[in-house]
């Protein structure tokens, strides 16, 4: 069969109505793609290819052919049902216009990407567009859940991970306002004294991540190790008075004894990742 012939084959079809986009298949039209792929898996194609074939010589999509399949299998009947958001439905993003999603998808949406924040889940317009068609019956592309992720005031960027929950971490900080007015009670009462604490740091070995190299070279601007060295601590402690020290006494760099000033400088034995020492703040009665 020549291209021409192949052109006036295709022609004859489409002017019957078969083929032309929006056409809606007839139930004598999806048994006879059926009774083709039927013929095509007996010949020694699989589903998938038998499908593919069908649909090629009905002027279909292979889509519509394997909804046509299923729903006979399932139902016996040959015209799947439409959807229920579909072009004809006042819920179809074309009506929608300016106004955005409604209001069940909108709900949807926020808890979807919810538990996205609780549980490091992935989630995509994809996977949105899926939740959005199996919960809501609401058909749409990915890129209407694009725009509707824009005007709903998202923004797709990179994750920050957390070590705790949003929720703990407010708890945390509301433990801390109580003790912290309690504190501040006793102060005014003559009975205690807050004393704050806070620390800085410093590395031994800490120097610039660039260098003049020659391009000549062999190594070019390759350095052996990328060490800080040592991270050097250095802590003091102070109330509303001043700092808590004697003056003159040098700093210690020994936590487990006594000592006459709150000026400490030691060496940090956890990783550089790891925070040494946190801010807080003691009561001394």
């Amino acid at each position: 069969m020549s291209h021409e012939q192949f052109i006036k084959l295709r022609s004859v079809i489409k002017d019957s109505g078969t083929g032309v986009q929006g056409h809606s298949r007839s139930p004598v039209e999806n048994a006879r793609a059926l009774l083709h792929i039927r013929s095509y898996q007996q010949q020694g194609m699989s589903y998938d290819a038998a499908v593919k074939a069908a649909a090629a010589a009905e002027l279909s999509s292979p889509s519509t052919l394997r909804a046509v399949s299923q729903q006979f299998a399932a139902t016996g009947a040959l015209t799947p049902p439409r959807s229920p958001v579909d072009r004809s439905h006042p819920l179809h993003p074309f009506y929608l216009g300016e106004s955005g999603p409604p209001l069940a998808a909108q709900l949807l949406i926020h808890h979807q990407l919810r538990q996205v924040t609780l549980e490091n889940t992935y989630e995509s317009c994809n996977t949105l567009r899926t939740a959005l068609a199996a919960q809501l019956g609401i058909v749409v592309s990915r890129w209407a859940v694009r725009r509707w992720l824009h005007s709903m005031g998202y923004v797709y960027g990179k994750k920050h991970f957390v070590n705790s929950d949003p929720s703990y971490r407010w708890t945390l900080i509301r433990r801390y306002i109580y003790q912290y007015a309690a504190a501040l009670k006793e102060q005014e009462d003559g009975t205690a004294i807050i004393v704050y604490m806070d620390e800085s740091y410093i590395h031994a070995h800490h120097c610039s991540k660039h260098l003049w190299h020659s391009l000549s070279s062999a190594t070019r601007n390759e350095v052996r190790g990328d060490s800080k060295g040592k991270r050097i601590i250095i802590m003091h402690a102070m109330t509303k008075d001043g700092l808590l020290e004697v003056e003159g006494t040098e700093p210690s760099n020994t936590l487990t004894e006594l000592y006459h000033s709150c000026a400490l400088i030691f060496c940090c034995k956890l990783p550089p990742s790891s925070d040494c020492m946190s801010r807080s703040i003691h009561v001394w009665q």
